[in-house]
């Protein structure tokens, strides 16, 4: 069995081949590299098998949704670490090294993350953010990570790119799609962040080691992910967890609501359904600052289920006319 395994869960062919390139020039070798091909056809297949190297495995999947591959992938794999790599990020050649040398130093860590460069479409470099101190490796709690991660809205820690798990302390995949008995779309990395730290504390790891690649294709993005929206109203239910879990103090989370409420504002004609959270954000406020804590209650279930439900019924339109192309091609 692989100490490490690396996961690649792909959609496209156009920077698959840097990332498999980087995982394979690791210093670190004890690992293995599954690709799970989501794309309709098993595009990727040929690209995949040209490497010829015994540790990558070709997974197909075809048509699942992001949070069904990243899954899908997670329980194919074997190694007791976990180490996420999206199709247009890629790593540099210590980072497995550095990472597993970090989980082996602090073995009560449910994750490590190192700092990431944001790079253009070509691989150029933007700009690398320092958030850790040089050099350090820290070990984080709950309440170091949470307050600055959720508070400010600030991911900090990264993409799932930039993290290494221990799945003996993190087992199950629902800790990327699930947060306290809510089905997400889009913050899977924080929303698993905030799991894992339920469990146990991080390593924050200041060195450089990976590359995060922003373009216009990219899931993040309107054009791309028809539930972009749920990236800002997940925000206020991580807010809201964090607050009822007593690990998100009442000025960080006041501090956050008004960030979201800038986001609500700014995409409400383009997802109406947002007014019903926008609207709801004044009372919400009132009511964390009486004290009270209980904000994941029913009225506010009620209300995501509603917004959920539009958001779903743009996710099905967009199948459908992914479907019709292909059918059409």
């Amino acid at each position: 069995m692989p100490k490490v395994s690396v996961l690649i869960p792909s959609i496209r062919s156009e920077y698959l081949s840097q990332a498999i390139a980087s995982t394979l020039a690791q210093t670190f070798t004890d690992f293995e590299c599954l690709v799970a091909d989501n794309t309709e056809d098993g595009a990727l297949a040929p690209m995949v098998a040209s490497y010829g190297d015994r540790r990558i495995r070709y997974l197909r999947t075809g048509g699942l949704s992001q949070a069904e591959n990243l899954a899908f992938v997670w329980r194919a794999s074997s190694a007791p670490l976990i180490k996420y790599l999206f199709d247009d990020d890629f790593m540099l050649p210590f980072c497995l090294a550095v990472m597993v040398q970090a989980m082996d130093r602090q073995p009560s860590a449910t994750f490590a993350f190192v700092q990431r460069h944001f790079v253009s479409p070509n691989g150029g470099l933007l700009k690398s953010p320092a958030v850790l101190k040089n050099g350090v490796a820290s070990l984080l709690d709950a309440a170091t990570v949470i307050p600055p991660l959720v508070g400010r809205r600030n991911n900090f820690i990264g993409e799932p790119s930039n993290v290494l798990f221990d799945r003996t302390k993190v087992p199950e995949p629902e800790f990327l799609t699930e947060y306290r008995g809510f089905r997400l779309r889009f913050m899977f990395d924080v929303a698993l962040y905030l799991n894992a730290l339920a469990v146990g504390p991080c390593v924050g790891i200041g060195q450089f080691h990976t590359a995060f690649r922003q373009h216009a294709g990219q899931f993040s993005t309107m054009s791309v992910n028809p539930a972009f929206v749920a990236g800002l109203y997940e925000w206020e239910l991580l807010i809201r967890g964090e607050v009822s879990a007593g690990r998100l103090p009442l000025p960080a989370a006041l501090t956050g609501l008004e960030m979201i409420a800038g986001d609500y504002a700014r995409f409400v004609d383009h997802a109406p359904e947002l007014g019903i959270f926008l609207e709801g954000l004044p009372t919400l406020k009132a009511r964390l600052q009486q004290g009270d804590t209980a904000v994941l209650d029913d009225s506010y279930r009620d209300a995501w289920r509603q917004v959920d439900a539009a958001i779903e019924k743009r996710v099905e339109a967009r199948k459908l006319e992914r479907t019709r192309a292909v059918t059409e091609a």
